[in-house]
Parts: structure tokens; sequence; C-alpha cells
């Protein structure tokens, strides 16, 4: 442009002023090439210079040009060189500016797009993070949250609302609302006293979903003050421990049992033989009274108040769990309608009992007499549920449990048998119902109960690999349900071998009675001697192997297991007859002294008479069953 303005002040007038301006704009802004710029200007050059020879005033407008047209043609070509040249110039200045700024755009464009993926890689780690944070929380059942003391606004994690149980948004008074309402006020007041002293909070609580199960806490926190040391928010963690606090709750309750059974162990054997001896007693003053004795009525309530004791033993024992069960495979069907007579004298006459059995009902493997215990516990407790009478239904049938149906029990998926046991009673409250299977624990009125009854049914069923739980709407009745595991075994439950009538009289078999207390021995000589036994007695084992030494035919060799001077097995073994133990001690113990195995006879004190005399019956048979085998 500025050569161009040069040129036309040099000739005069306006000549070559539209033409350089405007053919060079159009090249620069067309062609964006400087090669065709260089033709444009050449044809320009080669152009002027001839036309402006040729014929000048096509050019040149002024005198001095038309006067001298080859001066004025080399200095037209000379001006439009210098303009080539400085455009030329100036364009591969500004290329080289232009690809500069290009370069420099892509590097920057490049230092965004760097930044851009490192934002992204650190969002997709931030992700990663949080979600293995979720996770972990989830896995550990622990949540966090954060409380602005001022708004009361609350900030908790998904796993924290998932254990409270509340929505998203949810306030602090929703989540207060959730604890128990027994834990509710300690845990405000442990959360007012760490932001009145800054220290941190601690709380162990309960909380209640909305479909009523109650879960456990344990939370923590600290408090967050602001430059001035004010208290601005508290926050914190909650973890769910309610498995560990029934782990816990499950070792005290083993603990308890232990403590229990250990007391039980303890006391069985002096108790039993304290009960045997008033027992039989009892019955020899009996037998001698007769119906209408003023004295017989008295003697039989001493009579049932001993054996209302040994139940009390044996229950003890069971639900401590040192009595050891007797397992064998047994069709409940038959066995509920056997004690069908023992649960209805359990029972009021103003109560009615139904059977209700299933058919083809699956087998199970347990011990008989714990079963009919737990029958009978469960038969006494619905009686006491109803004073005035009512309807008693024990009612069995098969069932398949799925995973679901376990869930949050020690029970495994598969196939049970069912026996659910419904009265029409006072029903009993949501208060009471957690604990009614605890040892120990009664409603009734001090002297009426035990509280042993549901706790050894609950002993007895665990330990038999089952579950009991229980029912109730007060006013309504109650529901007992037993499952037990279905046997695996194919054999058929065998009926239990009964004694054939008059066998319980002896034929004068010689029968060596070796007891280290006096009144126990001689109520079993008195037994024994009174059915047709031939007896003899010993307080003493070395003094009955003194007779045994002497030659004395022995047919079988009755002794307690527990004596001062020598044990029963040792006085067996040295002996060498055939022998029945006699014993008030758990069966713990008697492994512990080599009593055991199916080959080891064993009759459990207290026992009555019809009780000893069955025992020795089956064990005189045995020895006549093993001498005819070995002839």
């Amino acid at each position: 442009v500025a050569t161009s303005g040069i040129l036309v002040h040099l000739s005069g007038g306006t000549i070559e002023a539209h033409f350089h301006f405007f053919i060079m704009l159009a090249v620069i802004s067309l062609y964006q090439d400087w090669r065709a710029f260089l033709l444009a200007i050449a044809f320009v050059a080669v152009h002027h210079g001839v036309a402006g020879v040729v014929d000048a005033r096509s050019v040149f407008n002024h005198q001095a040009a038309l006067a001298h047209p080859w001066t004025w043609a080399a200095i037209h070509a000379l001006f439009v060189l210098g303009e080539s040249v400085a455009l030329v110039i100036a364009w591969r200045f500004s290329e080289r500016a232009h690809e500069h700024a290009v370069e420099s755009q892509h590097q920057f464009m490049e230092e965004q797009e760097q930044r851009i993926e490192e934002r992204e890689r650190a969002a997709e780690a931030l992700s990663r993070s949080e979600q293995r944070l979720r996770e972990a929380q989830t896995i550990a059942h622990i949540g966090s949250w954060s409380w602005n003391v001022a708004t009361g606004a609350v900030e908790a994690s998904e796993e924290l609302r998932t254990i409270f149980d509340v929505e998203e948004g949810a306030s602090f008074d929703d989540y207060v609302a959730r604890i128990h309402d027994n834990d509710r006020d300690e845990v405000v007041e442990n959360l007012q006293h760490s932001i009145d002293n800054r220290d941190p909070f601690h709380a162990e609580m309960r909380i209640v979903r909305r479909d009523g199960s109650t879960r456990y806490l344990s939370s923590s926190g600290r408090v967050h003050l602001d430059a001035e040391g004010n208290v601005t928010q508290v926050f914190g963690t909650a973890q769910d421990v309610t498995e560990r606090m029934t782990l816990e709750n499950q070792l005290l309750h083993a603990r308890k049992m232990e403590a229990v059974g250990q007391l039980a162990g303890g006391i069985a054997h002096d108790f039993n033989n304290l009960l045997a001896v008033v027992m039989n007693y009892g019955h020899f003053t009996v037998e001698q009274l007769a119906d209408d004795h003023p004295a017989r009525q008295d003697v039989q309530e001493i009579i049932r108040a001993a054996e209302r004791g040994a139940s009390l033993t044996r229950q003890l024992l069971a639900f401590s769990r040192i009595e050891m069960s007797r397992p064998e495979v047994l069709d409940l069907n038959e066995l509920i309608h056997k004690a069908h007579k023992l649960l209805s004298r359990a029972i009021r006459e103003d109560i009615r009992l139904s059977l209700v059995l299933g058919r083809d009902l699956w087998h199970v493997r347990l011990d008989p007499g714990e079963i009919e215990q737990v029958l009978l516990n469960l038969a006494i407790n619905a009686t006491d549920a109803m004073p005035d009478g009512g309807q008693l239904t024990v009612e069995t049938r098969n069932v398949s449990l799925e995973p679901a149906d376990v869930a949050g029990t020690d029970l495994d998926d598969g196939d049970y048998v069912r026996i659910e046991v419904t009265d029409t009673g006072q029903g009993i409250d949501d208060k009471v119902l957690d604990r009614i299977f605890d040892p120990f624990f009664t409603t009734k009125a001090v002297g009426s109960g035990t509280g042993l009854g549901l706790a050894t049914a609950y002993a007895i069923v665990q330990g038999a690999g089952g579950r009991i739980t229980a029912r109730s709407e007060p006013g309504v009745g109650t529901t007992f349900t037993v499952d037990l595991p279905r046997s695996s075994s194919d054999a058929d439950a065998g009926e239990a071998e009964e004694l054939p009538a008059g066998s319980r009289q002896g034929n004068g078999e010689t029968i060596l009675v070796v007891e280290d207390e006096p009144a126990v021995l001689d109520a079993a000589l008195r037994i024994l001697g009174g059915n047709g036994y031939n007896v003899l007695g010993s307080p003493k084992a070395i003094d009955a192997l003194g007779i045994v030494g002497q030659g004395t035919h022995i047919d079988l060799l009755l002794t307690d297991v527990v004596m001062p001077d020598m044990s029963g097995n040792e006085l067996a073994q040295l002996a060498g007859v055939n022998t029945l133990f006699m014993s008030g001690y758990t069966n713990q113990l008697l492994d512990d002294r080599g009593i055991s195995g199916e080959d080891v006879a064993v009759v459990r004190k207290p026992f009555a008479a019809n009780e000893l005399l069955k025992a020795v019956h089956y064990a005189l048979m045995r020895s006549s069953d093993a001498e005819r085998a070995s002839a």
C-alpha cells in the first residue's frame, strides 16, 4: 500500500493506485500463497515495462514519463521489485509468526489435553478411592457422619444411612428417633457433654429399624472448633457391632451354662443319693400302709417331691449340656403318640390335648428321653399359661428350609421335621418374649417355677442341631416351633424293647451290691431281695473283692462308681464278673473314669424300684446272651 502511494505521488495522479492496491490485496486474501503472488508481480513488471515503452499514455499520465518512457519504466520496475521484496519478506515473517502461533496454540492444546487427562485420571482415582471406601465401610459395617451444630444439618455416608435405615437428607432428629428408647437419653447426654467439654464422643447404643429389627452400634467422634474456639461441627463414625454383640452374648450364655453345669455336676452325686433314699424308703413305707391309712397320702407327697427333685437335677444336667445324650433314629409321630399319656398327665383336665401328626414324617436322630423332656416342658408351660383351661395342640410336619429361612441363625438350609406346640393361653408380652429361654428366668410367682423348663428345652434342641422359637400374641396364645434336622441315616426308627411281663422277678440269681452310702445300699438290697434275687451287700470295695475271692458265685456285680477305697471300674476289672454300674455323676465323669461304650451298663441315681429291676434284668440277659454266643 505504501509503495503504491509513492508511485501515485511520483506519477502525479492516480496511476496504478487502483491496480497495485487491489491486486495485492486480492492475491494476499484469495491465494494465500507467495508463489502465486510472485507470478502476479512478474506479470505487472513485464506488462508495465512493455506497455510503458510501446504505449506510454496507457501507463503514465505526466509529461516527464511520456518524454522518457524507458526511464520511467525502469523506475516503475524498481518500485514494483522493491514492493515485491518487501511484501515477500513481510509475508515470510507473517508466515513464521503464524506458524509460531499455530505451534504455540498446538502446544497449548496439548498442555490443556494433558491437564484434562490428569484431571480425569485424578477424578477416576478419586472415584475408585471413594468406591473402595464405600466397599470397606459396607464390609466393616462402618458409616461416617458429621453434624453441623449451628444448622443441625447431617452429612452421612451411604453405609450409615443403611445402618440407621433412613433416607438421604435425613435430619438430626430422624437419626435420634432411631435410637432405642432406653438408650436415647444417654446418647444425647454424651454428645452434649462432648460439645460442652470439647472431649471425644463415644456411645454404645441400640437402634430400631423400620421393620422392627434391633441393631447394636458403637459410635465415636470428635468436635471441630473454629478460630474462636467455638464448636462448629461434630464428626465421627458408627459401626454396626450386632454380630460381635451376638457372639459376646453367646459366649456369656455358654459361660453361664458352664457355671451351672459345674454346680450341677458337683451336687448331682450327693443329691441323687439323698433322693434315692427318700424315694425308695417312701415306696417301702407306702407298701406297708393300708389304702385308707391317714399317713399314706403324706408319704406319697414326699415321694412326688423327691421325684420332682430328681427331675430338676436331670434338667440342670441337660440344660448345661453335661448330661450327654444318647441319640437314636426316631419316628417323632410314634414317639409323640406314645408320650400322649405322659402329656395328658402333665396338663389339667380342663385343657384339651390334640395331636395333628403329619403323614410320611421324616426320621430324626435324637435321644428319645430328651425330646420327651422338651414336649413335657412345653406342655407344662402351656398349662401355666391357661389357668382357665383351653386347647393344647401338638402338630408335626416336614419342612424344607431355604437359605433365606435360616439367615442369621446357626442352621443350615435343608430338610427338617417341625413340631409346633400351640396353646390358647394368655400369650407372652414382647418384652418378655426375648428372655423366655434364659436360664432361671420365670414370670411365675415365687416358688411356682424354676426358670429351667424352657431353658432346658432350648439347650436340648440346640444340642440336637435344631432351633426352637416362639411367637405369641397377648390374649390369643403362644406357639413354640421346634425344627429338628432330618436324619441322614437309612435306618428305621426302632421300637424300644419292652420288658417281658414278670421278668422283674429274679430266679435266685446272686447279686453283689457295693455302695458306700449305707441308706442307698440298704434300699438296693431290699428292692432286689424282695423280688426273687439272692443279694449280698458291702459298703467297701475291698470287702467285696474278699467275697468274690472266697469262691462265691456272683451272677451280677452292682457297684457304685466313685467310692473311697477303690473305684467301681477297678473293682469290676479285679472281680472279673458281669457288672452293672450305678451312679449319680455325669457322663463326662464316667467317661473320664473309663466307664463308657455300648458294652457298659449303667443305672442312674436316683432310681426307683422298677428302674433298678429293669436294669438288672437287661444286665443278666446280656450276660446270658454272651455266654451262649461263646459256647
